[in-house]
């Protein structure tokens, strides 16, 4: 799928090399699948790739300065599981 290309690079590069591993990578698969989505729907809507690279590059220039824990990461995949069907179902209602 989208993500999945990535799971090398979570694993090789991440700090977690315990059980906390599991929840982080599961938490990269599901972010990163929303991040597409949501870049989809950018795209779809503005028919102009720069939305999407800048939502990409916002997201992705966040990370470098996060220095948090396991917890975030869930709280995070939380957020992007009750985000993107919001904004699926706000596309498919304008698009009626």
């Amino acid at each position: 799928m989208w993500c999945f290309w990535h799971a090398l690079l979570w694993v090789v590069d991440s700090e977690y090399t315990d059980w906390r591993a599991i929840p982080y990578v599961i938490s990269n698969i599901v972010v990163i699948t929303c991040m597409t989505i949501l870049m989809n729907i950018f795209l779809e809507r503005h028919n102009n790739l720069i939305y999407s690279v800048l939502l990409h590059f916002g997201f992705n220039i966040f990370y470098v300065f996060l220095d948090a824990d396991i917890g975030f990461f869930v709280i995070l995949t939380i957020l992007y599981l009750i985000i993107t069907p919001i904004a699926v179902l706000i596309r498919n209602r304008l698009n009626r």
